[in-house]
């Protein structure tokens, strides 16, 4: 489990992370020119500025390309890199400190119009001021052509900006007189505006992520040291925490210049240089606790005299003196991770508890720890991910300090004791709103049999197919779901003025006191949201949610119940019952909105025009029809207009449907699919048509003529429902005098005769039948219905009596008789 955990941990980073690893497919930079001509920002992306810029050594060159003249022959220097290494290359024994220009020609596609574009830049060494096409956009610090008046300063900037031209001229005024490399240390990143605007927030949310993450992870430790204090583990762990923060908010997007933007120079670098100096000893020391029994103690000291020696350099010195020792560190890092390899190894073989998971977890942070060393070092030029790398191992060693803590039980006791009183007094949990429904001015007041009633309007919403979509994610991921979902629900909701009553699983009932027209917008709103929840969903694999939405206003009774110990609020009435319906209906109409005419008729709002008619229905419970609207205002502004223009005809089509004239409505709704052929409603009533139209040639060609004869009203009436359901025509005698009149009129192919009457009549009745019908030739079909199980069945056989059916009746041996006749 914890393997599955480890890799699910590492996958998740790797996805999340920023990598600029450099494709053959992407054009870069020759000779101070970068054509992306033919580069698809739509398609392809942002692009890095890397390759081969022109640069000029001491000389701050003239930004304006109309007014450039070159005074010197350019060197053409690989970007990302320094001056000082790449001249070094070429025999040129050029110092890291001085100033220079580089400059690149950026072609860019041809497309007429002005174009938004934007340029992300990461800090250079050491301070830069930027122009394009002879316009400064921005800069870090103050360049000088004189050590002593220049200033340096870190930090990523991003701009945007608007341009008609198809060639821009990049200029980059670089001075550097704090750090042994000078140049450009990290490549622009060029790109349309959108795209650079979404890296900026996808950086920063990782880093500042990354950084609140390991601060809670960091004082939790502190704590428990501090509840326990011969737990040595999780002081070492809580410092190592600490120190990893220092470098998190030091380095990559330098967090501590964005929360304070004039903070020295020297204080971000003398941060990132003792934390970078301290996280191996401290890694180390850690393990140590750990593993005491294994790991000598001489060694945990040398390491740390080490640290402290480098970070004491980098502490009273300025950045000129120690950034020369990270070469240093460096050698002692492998030699580090030699030794911890070694002793890992050892642990593994005397199988330490919580060993395996550990190692695995250490190689993260190595592997992470060498990708910054060989980025650093230009050898790859990826992003710096040993944060990255540090943050995945301290989440699997806080598990292992989880599962190794004890935990101190007066403590435990005392606020165990405290978490029970509250949880007494907060079960009692009644919603903030419902307070003044009873009228009371806090929750303390409210007690059992609390009552309220008011009119509102109840929004009833379920997510479609959420069963198969819970056995796809599995429970963990469902709840993960269901949050990232109703956190903008619920804004939206509380936007409106409305309130969620119960979370049901997939379903929520929300309340709106005050207006319809609130109801309406919410749903209208959580639709929009729903789509742009779709498009971003956390994971690609799950199919786009579905959802219903019913909307009703009605009288609702609101009350508290339960116990001492529990109380709870209720809603009592059909008019939650009623929404939950629409909700239900929305599946049959494939429509997300529905709405009675209680709502309808309150709407106030410009949204009325957006809403329309399409059935009445029968609700169980509930006397009367109910008539159900289509709220359709959420869709695009086209089908919003063409549903408008077709409500009138679509109304005379149902009307015309309601009335039985079946072919005049199926020509309207033709007319109006036509118009609009995606519309469910339109469809749903072509096939009601189409439906009918065959179903009424059907009946007419099979239809047969039932007569029934009975003097119980209940038993007609229930015996009618079911002959009605079989699509027959029923005709009803309720005395001897009506049975043969009808008999004569309408000769039918059922007879169903109630021996309630007298033993003559019923005897008259059957030889009428006999002699008018002549049953001995099958022109008809009697059968006798009665509730004694004793009669004499060999005397209506005799009588030529075809069937006998026992009351109460069984509506599958109608349906048998009904066959026989068809």
């Amino acid at each position: 489990m914890l393997l599955k955990k480890f890799i699910y941990i590492i996958l998740f980073f790797f996805l999340s992370c920023d990598f600029t690893v450099k494709f053959k497919e992407s054009p870069k930079a020759t000779n101070g020119v970068l054509n992306l001509i033919f580069w698809d920002f739509e398609k392809k992306g942002s692009i890095s500025l890397e390759g081969e810029w022109a640069f000029i050594n001491r000389e701050f060159i003239e930004p304006n390309p109309d007014k450039f003249i070159p005074k010197q022959k350019p060197y053409f220097l690989k970007i990302p890199g320094v001056w000082n290494d790449d001249l070094r290359d070429r025999k040129y024994n050029f110092s890291g400190y001085g100033f220079g220009s580089y400059y690149l020609k950026l072609i860019l596609p041809t497309k007429k119009g002005i174009k938004r574009y934007g340029i992300r830049i990461k800090e250079q060494a050491t301070a830069y001021e930027f122009y394009i096409n002879g316009e400064l956009i921005t800069g870090r610090g103050k360049i000088s052509e004189i050590s002593t008046s220049g200033v340096p300063q870190y930090g990523t900037r991003t701009i945007y900006f608007e341009t008609e031209k198809e060639e821009l001229f990049l200029v980059f005024h670089i001075s550097n007189y704090h750090h042994r490399n000078g140049g450009m240390w990290n490549s622009p990143t060029f790109g349309l505006q959108d795209q650079i605007a979404f890296l900026q927030y996808e950086r920063n949310f990782i880093e500042f992520a990354l950084g609140g993450s390991i601060l809670i992870i960091t004082i939790y430790h502190f704590m428990l040291y501090f509840f326990r204090r011969n737990d040595k583990a999780s002081k070492y762990f809580a410092i190592f925490c600490l120190v990893t923060l220092m470098r998190v908010i030091s380095s990559g997007e330098v967090m501590l210049i964005q929360l304070f933007p004039n903070i020295p120079l020297e204080i971000i670098t003398k941060l990132e240089y003792i934390s970078f100096f301290l996280i191996g000893p401290f890694f180390f020391q850690f393990n140590k606790e750990l593993f005491q029994e294994d790991i000598p103690e001489y060694l945990n000291k040398i390491f740390l005299a080490i640290g402290y020696t480098l970070s004491f350099i980098a502490l009273f010195s300025n950045l000129r003196i120690y950034n020369y020792f990270v070469d240093v560190y460096y050698l002692f890092l492998l030699i580090l991770t030699i030794i911890s390899y070694y002793y890992y190894i050892k642990v593994l073989i005397h199988r330490r508890k919580d060993s395996l998971v550990i190692f695995l977890f250490t190689n993260v942070f190595v592997l992470f720890g060498l990708n910054d060393i060989l980025t650093v070092q230009r050898i790859i030029h990826t992003s710096e991910l040993l944060q990255l790398g540090v943050f995945i191992f301290l989440v699997g060693q806080s598990i292992i300090i989880s599962r190794r803590l004890s935990i101190a039980f007066s403590e435990v006791e005392i606020l165990s004791e405290k978490m029970n009183t509250l949880n007494k007094k907060y079960s009692k949990f009644v919603p903030e709103e419902f307070l003044k429904f009873f009228e009371k001015k806090s929750i303390l007041e409210v007690e059992i049999g609390d009552y309220a009633e008011k009119e509102i309007t109840v929004l009833y919403s379920g997510i479609r197919d959420f069963i198969s979509l819970t056995e796809e994610l599995g429970s963990k991921e469902i709840i993960v779901f269901l949050n990232k979902y109703y956190s903008g629900v619920t804004e939206i909701i509380a936007k409106n003025q409305g309130f969620i009553d119960k979370f049901v699983g997939d379903d929520i009932t929300v309340i709106f006191p005050n207006s319809p027209d609130d109801a309406l917008i919410a749903a209208k709103e959580i639709l929009v949201y729903l789509n742009q929840f779709n498009q971003n969903k956390f994971n690609p694999n799950i199919p786009d949610i579905k959802i219903g939405i019913g909307i009703h206003t009605g009288k609702a009774h609101f009350g508290t119940i339960g116990g001492i110990d529990r109380l709870d609020t209720t809603l009592v009435g059909d008019t939650v019952m009623i929404a939950r319906k629409m909700e239900n209906l929305t599946k049959t109409f494939h429509i997300p909105i529905l709405l009675t005419f209680q709502t309808f008729s309150l709407i106030h709002s410009n949204l009325k025009k957006m809403i329309r008619e399409i059935e009445s229905t029968k609700i169980r419970g509930r006397e009367g029809l109910l008539t159900v609207y289509d709220f359709f205002g959420y869709e695009s502004e086209d089908k919003i207009e063409k549903k408008i223009l077709l409500s009138p005809d679509f109304f005379t089509g149902i009307t015309k449907f309601r009335a039985g004239l079946i072919k005049p409505a199926r020509e309207i709704f033709l007319k109006c699919n036509s118009f609009l052929p995606e519309d469910p409603i339109f469809i749903l009533y072509l096939n009601r048509c189409n439906e009918a139209i065959i179903l009424k040639n059907k009946f007419e060609k099979d239809k047969i003529t039932v007569l029934i004869a009975d003097d119980n009203e209940s038993i007609l009436e229930f015996l009618e429902l079911i002959l009605i359901k079989e699509h027959v025509d029923v005709v009803i005698a309720r005395n001897s005098h009506e049975f043969k009149s009808l008999t004569k009129q309408i000769t039918p192919d059922l007879i169903i005769l109630s021996n309630h009457f007298d033993d003559e009549i019923v005897d008259d009745l059957i030889g009428f039948v006999r002699n008018i019908l002549k049953l001995d030739q099958d022109k008809c079909y009697l059968s006798i219905s009665t509730s004694n199980l004793n009669i004499s069945k060999e005397k209506y056989y005799k009588m030529k009596v075809n069937d006998i059916l026992f009351k109460p009746f069984d509506a599958t041996k109608i349906h048998s008789l009904i066959l026989k006749q068809k």
